[in-house]
């Protein structure tokens, strides 16, 4: 349970640079533990509030205007982004068949963004790696294209660690003070 608040940013001053706030804590050893928790213990409880303002992203998604091809690095958008290099993307699946087990979705990372897209088309990306896959644009059906990447990011941590009260430092009271 959390009390209190964590802010980063504002809505007059929003944060350009990244910032990773990673959450510790310890999970049930076996199954037989994680079923025994009730439902209501999965997860954050808090009773203060979170405010996250990092830099804006116009248009988190939008529409391929022309098709891409396997082995393509440069995908075109319908309508103008502010997305950046280094940035991943999502190219969703144009395929019939769809599943967990078979899909052709897959996510790039930005290389650059074209100043001066070539005319009807809202944006021009050049991919760091090229598409694997054919996603396709056409007159019935364009397949979409997500922005992945955000300024702040919240994150559960990867292993285990030593639970947060053991690691604060003497008289320290939220857990982030160095010993």
């Amino acid at each position: 349970v959390v009390e209190g608040a964590l802010k980063a940013g504002s809505a007059t001053c929003r944060l350009l640079h990244p910032v990773t706030i990673t959450l510790h804590g310890t999970r049930p050893s076996t199954r037989a533990a994680l079923d025994a928790l009730p439902s209501h213990s999965k997860g954050i409880f808090v009773t203060g509030t979170l405010e996250l303002f990092g830099q804006r992203f116009h248009r988190t998604w939008t529409r391929l205007a022309r098709p891409v091809q396997a082995g393509d690095t440069m995908v075109m958008l319908q309508r103008p982004v502010n997305w950046q290099a280094g940035q991943q993307i999502v190219l969703t699946t144009t395929a019939i068949k769809d599943s967990r087990d078979w899909h052709r979705n897959e996510v790039r990372t930005i290389g650059t963004n074209i100043a001066t897209p070539p005319a009807g088309v809202g944006a021009a990306l050049w991919l760091s790696t090229p598409a694997q896959y054919v996603h396709e644009a056409n007159d019935g059906w364009q397949g979409e294209v997500a922005l992945l990447s955000r300024t702040i990011v919240v994150q559960g941590a990867a292993t285990e660690e030593v639970a947060l009260a053991e690691r604060r430092a003497p008289g320290c009271c939220c857990g982030l003070c160095s010993r």
